[in-house]
């Protein structure tokens, strides 16, 4: 029986994470993009728009955690 190590886990990982890639340019390079606004075709606008909505998203978070929070001595004020 084979022991599997760590070297051999990351070299399957390696092996997997080219062939995703491999996979991902090969369907850019073979499929027709079909956009329906102008706005799609600038490069990388969906991860930036990602990015500042998910920071948005903590911002309002944080914001809402600061005006929820409780005192510390909330429970012991009679």
């Amino acid at each position: 029986m084979m022991k599997i190590t760590w070297n051999v886990l990351f070299k399957i990982y390696y092996i997997l994470m080219a062939v995703s890639v491999l996979i991902g340019l090969l369907m850019l390079h073979f499929h027709m993009l079909h956009y329906h606004f102008p706005f799609q075709w600038i490069p990388a606008f969906f991860a930036i728009f990602g990015f500042f909505g998910c920071a948005l998203l903590i911002l309002i978070a944080k914001g809402m955690g600061h005006w929820l929070m409780k005192g510390e001595d909330y429970y012991e004020k009679r």
